[in-house]
């Protein structure tokens, strides 16, 4: 597993993410909803003793779609038991954090056993024959070691793509789906809408009221488009945003497409993971003093030199470590929901619950519509006012000829009216019903 694969496995809420989502390729696959918690059960009671269904599945090669899960795995955890109690202390350290990479990485690939031997079970109480339902497990719970060698290189590659063969693997399996048996996704579309209809029937509003109260999500969490509202409010009178963009399966092709549509290739590159991993983020982050995740500038030349040590420092370790122990993820959340720590706009930050959830590959985010309204459309007026400051100093470029700066003010005069349009679409459509106003706003 490369190293920035192993770093994502050592997170909880990756292996939980990991879990689910596999659970729902199951269902999309045939397995009827109602009995996925059976066939989940018989894999791992299978599995536990040792039992026929199991070492069928290891017969159809689950478990071992990977050597790694035998021969070669034992002696990578021999050789790095030998170098932490003879090598050196850095030597000792290093062998330390090797192992638990290596044990995290077990645990993904033993969700993916369960529910490949889940598949055989089902497939095989229907009638099927031990190697075909091998075929299936492995078909629609995508066996990683199938796939040609460029897909094999660009995860592997220190600037590649480090999670391109899940892409390469779910797009043919949900295609299928959404062209041969498109009910199969009702059970999904029928939950999104039971949120929706449980806060229109809670506070007594329509589907409009309920479409404005979305359109007041920050753009980059409606951009995602997997984040829904919950039917209830915090503690401190705040809606719940679910983002579930992680764990659906189609949830990564959902924000590339909206990402393409609206206009913005960089971000769907880096959606895609092009040029993605510690690696290529580093360099990027070095020549351009930005973070690449947060859009934020890294480094301040205005603050002292320790402030900028440490802001450097955080970047790195950011970098190096599972997300779950940085200070941006659950950890540091769950330190700011315990001292009340604010958010740099001076919103209180998660609730401890909120904070907790992250651990289980749970993002709820915390929404004061109309606060977070009255930022979107500043945010908008100030692009809108930066187009035209460029404007500005294109046109008083004096090598332009009459001609060329006619053509240059026609296409800036086109974008500013571009964005005022999408201001006044903005404004109208996130109007919010006082009934679903929050109690801090």
């Amino acid at each position: 597993m490369p190293t920035h694969n192993r770093k994502v496995a050592l997170n909880p809420h990756t292996q939980v993410r990991n879990f689910l989502s596999n659970a729902m390729l199951l269902q999309l696959s045939g397995v009827a909803m109602h009995r996925l918690p059976l066939r989940v059960t018989q894999a791992i009671t299978a599995m536990a003793k040792d039992g026929e269904p199991w070492l069928a599945a290891k017969r159809q090669g689950v478990g071992a779609t990977s050597f790694a899960r035998s021969e070669l795995v034992n002696i990578q955890y021999e050789l790095i038991d030998f170098r932490r109690r003879h090598g050196n202390p850095f030597a000792q350290l290093k062998a330390i954090a090797e192992m638990v990479a290596a044990r995290g990485g077990d645990i993904h690939y033993m969700s993916e056993a369960i529910f490949k031997t889940a598949k055989m079970i089902d497939e095989m109480a229907k009638g099927a024959s031990e190697v075909d339902a091998g075929i299936e497990a492995h078909y629609w719970l995508m066996d990683y070691s199938l796939v040609p060698p460029w897909v094999r290189y660009a995860r592997n590659a220190p600037f590649g793509m480090p999670f391109i063969t899940w892409t390469y693997k779910v797009i043919p399996l949900l295609a299928e789906v959404a062209l041969t048996k498109p009910w199969r996704f009702l059970p999904y579309i029928a939950a999104i809408q039971g949120l929706s209809m449980a806060v229109q029937a809670i506070y007594d509003v329509d589907d409009d009221d309920v479409d404005a109260l979305k359109m007041s999500m920050r753009e980059w969490l409606r951009e995602k488009g997997h984040a829904y509202i919950l039917p209830y409010k915090d503690d401190r009178g705040r809606w719940q945003v679910l983002d579930l963009g992680y764990i659906v399966p189609w949830g990564g092709l959902a924000e590339l497409f909206n990402e393409i549509t609206t206009g913005k290739p960089g971000a769907a590159l880096g959606t895609l993971g092009l040029f993605g991993g510690p690696i290529a983020d580093l360099i990027t982050a070095i020549r351009t003093n930005v973070d690449p995740f947060t859009k934020r500038p890294i480094l301040d030349s205005r603050d002292p030199p320790h402030k900028q040590v440490g802001d450097l420092t955080r970047y790195v370790w950011r970098l190096a470590a599972p997300p779950f122990i940085t200070d941006i993820g659950w950890a540091g959340q769950t330190i700011n929901a315990l001292e009340g720590t604010p958010r740099r706009t001076g919103e209180p930050g998660p609730t401890l619950t909120q904070s907790q959830l992250r651990l289980i590959g749970l993002n709820v985010y915390p929404l004061e519509p109309e606060r977070s309204r009255a930022e979107e459309i500043r945010q908008q007026m100030f692009e809108i006012n930066a187009v035209r400051n460029r404007m500005r100093f294109v046109l008083a470029d004096r090598s332009l000829t009459p001609d060329q700066r006619d053509r240059a003010r026609d296409r800036y005069i086109g974008l500013v009216q571009s964005r005022q349009n999408k201001l006044r679409t903005y404004i109208e459509k996130s109007r919010i019903n006082p009934k679903l106003a929050t109690a801090s706003s």
